[in-house]
């Protein structure tokens, strides 16, 4: 039997967290399980984000996601308590991995596609200091950086954050900022305002959180 279950949830880490443990969840009952989940802003500039589970099972399992989504939202409650973003910190880990985004694609070999296949941020769990360093693992080195970067850019929302990532710090040719904010249409206080928003999003979603700085 089809089933449709959707949850709001507060940003964009409890979405990819809750998502994360559905998966798990449902892949544990079945070998080969139907799912398709979905991480959508609740509304054009919200920071919520609905989760939307489509799944086929022998009966619905809503309670269960609803109980894995609350869970999420307590957990990330108690974590709010006991450390609180340093948001400024945060930023700057975002502009100095970004920073590196026209490097890796030089030595990676391709220009920005937004289409492009992109590898899992799972894949860089491996050892990455074990390989040697040759041309040929530098040049897979890079492209997986590459790809972890690509396809954390490609989960911002709204489009219009991650456009000013990408007119920043991904397209070939670099702009200064003051050709930024007259070719995106914005005042310079808006784009500066928007480049912070889209820069936390991107800390965020990056390797699950890894750029995240708390006080």
């Amino acid at each position: 039997m089809a089933f449709t279950f959707s949850k709001e949830l507060t940003d964009y880490y409890q979405a990819d967290t809750a998502a994360t443990a559905i998966h798990g969840f449902i892949s544990g009952l079945y070998e080969q399980p139907m799912i398709s989940i979905t991480l959508k802003n609740s509304t054009p500039r919200s920071k919520k984000y609905m989760l939307s589970v489509e799944y086929e099972a022998k009966q619905s399992l809503d309670n269960a996601f609803e109980r894995i989504c609350n869970g999420v939202k307590d957990f990330n409650k108690a974590r709010a308590l006991s450390a609180e973003l340093d948001k400024r910190q945060t930023i700057n880990n975002a502009k100095s991995m970004l920073n590196v985004y026209r490097r890796m694609e030089r030595i990676a070999g391709s220009p920005y596609d937004p289409n492009a296949n992109r590898t899992s941020n799972n894949a860089l769990n491996l050892d990455i200091s074990a390989l040697e360093n040759t041309r040929q693992n530098r040049k897979f080195i890079a492209e997986l950086e590459r790809d972890c970067m690509r396809e954390a850019i490609e989960k911002i929302q709204p489009q219009e954050l991650k456009t000013i990532l990408v007119e920043k710090y991904c397209i070939p040719i670099k702009k200064s900022n003051i050709e930024l904010y007259y070719d995106l249409g914005r005042s310079e206080s808006s784009f500066y305002r928007e480049l912070d928003d889209a820069l936390l999003k991107f800390a965020a979603i990056y390797k699950n959180g890894k750029l995240l700085a708390f006080l």
